[in-house]
């Protein structure tokens, strides 16, 4: 497509890189930083040899030092490498040890209780005298903050607090709306040893759409800050983290920072087709391919990728992203163990409800297709039908709407119906408590799946479609129980066997 050509052409260049002449790939300098003259003529002999002189010597004097958390010895050896094209068989191993694994540029990541450069070394959280990895976390959603049905901003509050927890010192950086309990969630997590923050004001404007801006604001924030982080964690989904990790893969950033990337979203053209429901709709308006763009990048230059389910990895090699998969991981959310899950209750279902974002693309259609078929079974039952969930847009209508435009079909059947508008998680999981109510999610996609994981954690009964991320981690007596594919029949059959129970 032209427009996403465009940009990978004006890809903005914040400094020249040298190329290594062996493999034509760029390289940064390991231990000097952006400040320090770069030239790209190739070193005269004598130049090269006073090069090595000094390099010798410093690192003779500079053995046990580190920079930045690594051993200054191994970043010599691969300045060295790269420079003059090898240095034999004295290149460090970063094998991780068996508690970590390899990101780009073989550094390594540890696990929980582990550190140093290979992993080797058991962390010892009761001394004193150990200084906590520092970790950044970039979130639009946090707790209370920008909370949505979805869960992202409680599961973001989780991850903050476990890693607290796992002795890590942790700072959330803030980037999404103004909210004005901001103070109280500030105070509230800092008694839970988590140091929330918000992005300063920045006066940079780089266009109506704030994406820019604001991920060019977080690289000012990281570049700027006093706080020297060993992690560094970005969604995706917003695209915040492109220029921090541009200007790393460029030199400007003197930091052995590992930066991870997180992805919970589908690409910004699948969720544009699902939304719209055609299966050939092309995005063209000039901040989604912008989105688009920055999230592609943003997934090459991260030394490592997050994804929260199969759903996802499948959907990004489908639209052809470049993914290192040696270093991208899918890490879904484990449910407790000996979780029975069923559609049927030990009650009467006296209340179908539908749940989640009432849109084509959350499943709408198909549910009031299923109801069509099954509504005289639901008149005999005596059960009621609800709407639980985000309103939104479908067929040009609003879904409240459409709603009343397909109850049409349901005039002539003593059945009533409703609907209940809800912003939050916490207040389906609410609803949901009262016995005899079935949770029904005919998503056409659900990549993270928390609403069905939530109401799992709550044994609450339902029917899920086969594309929520819920699918990754049920065993196959569960999938026979609750899963459906995305179609009217196909739940409507589900719905027929727990009316017949």
């Amino acid at each position: 497509m032209k427009g996403r050509a465009n940009y990978e052409e004006n890809e903005p260049l914040l400094m020249q890189v040298k190329h290594d002449r062996h493999n034509q790939e760029p390289f940064r300098l390991a231990f000097f930083c952006p400040e320090m003259e770069t030239k790209t003529k190739r070193p005269s002999l004598r130049l090269a040899v006073s090069m090595i002189a000094i390099i010798i010597v410093v690192a003779g004097i500079c053995l046990t030092q580190d920079i930045n958390g690594i051993p200054i010895r191994y970043q010599i050896l691969n300045y060295y490498d790269n420079t003059f094209g090898g240095y034999g068989g004295d290149s460090p191993k970063f094998a991780c040890s068996g508690h970590g694994v390899q990101v780009f540029g073989n550094r390594c990541l540890c696990d929980i209780g582990f550190t140093g450069n290979d992993c080797s070394s058991q962390r010892n959280t009761d001394a004193e005298s150990v200084v906590p990895d520092k970790i950044c976390l970039v979130f639009e959603n946090f707790g209370v903050l920008e909370s949505t049905i979805d869960g992202v901003s409680q599961s973001n509050s989780e991850l903050a607090i476990s890693l607290v927890n796992a002795g890590y010192d942790v700072t959330v950086l803030y980037i999404g709306k103004k909210n004005p309990q901001f103070s109280s969630v500030q105070i509230m997590y800092a008694e839970e040893g988590v140091y929330v923050t918000r992005m300063p004001e920045t006066d940079v404007n780089l266009g109506e759409n704030p994406l820019e801006a604001n991920s060019y604001a977080v690289y000012q924030y990281i570049l700027q800050s006093p706080a020297k982080f060993s992690h560094i964690y970005f969604s995706a989904t917003s695209g915040t983290g492109y220029y921090t990790l541009l200007a790393q893969e460029q030199g400007l950033l003197c930091s052995n920072t590992i930066f991870i990337n997180g992805i919970d979203t589908l690409p910004v053209e699948t969720t544009a087709r699902l939304t719209a429901g055609e299966s050939d709709f092309m995005i063209t308006d000039k901040n989604s391919l912008k989105l688009d763009f920055f999230q592609k990048k943003s997934a090459e230059l991260a030394d490592m990728n997050i994804l929260s389910s199969n759903i996802i990895y499948d959907n990004l090699l489908l639209s052809d992203w470049n993914l290192n998969k040696d270093k991208t991981h899918i890490l879904s959310k484990p449910l407790p163990k000996n979780l029975a899950l069923k559609a049927e209750t030990s009650e009467k279902v006296t209340e179908f409800v539908f749940v989640g974002s009432m849109t084509h693309a959350g499943g709408l259609e198909i549910f009031c297709d299923a109801i069509d078929i099954v509504i005289s079974d639901i008149q005999s039952s005596k059960a009621s039908i609800t709407f639980l969930g985000s309103s939104g847009i479908i067929k040009d209508l609003k879904s409240e709407d459409y709603i009343e435009l397909r109850a049409n079909n349901w005039d002539s059947f003593e059945v009533s119906w409703n609907i209940h508008i809800v912003s939050s998680l916490d207040e389906i999981t609410k609803y949901m408590r009262k016995s005899g109510r079935l949770a029904i999610i005919p998503t056409l996609y659900d990549p993270v799946g928390a609403v069905a994981q939530a109401l799992a954690h709550a044994r609450t009964p339902m029917i899920v479609s086969s594309v929520s991320a819920v699918a990754d981690i049920l065993s196959a007596s569960d999938k026979s129980n609750i899963i459906s594919e995305p179609t009217g029949d196909q739940f409507a059959s589900k719905l027929k066997s727990v009316l017949a129970t």
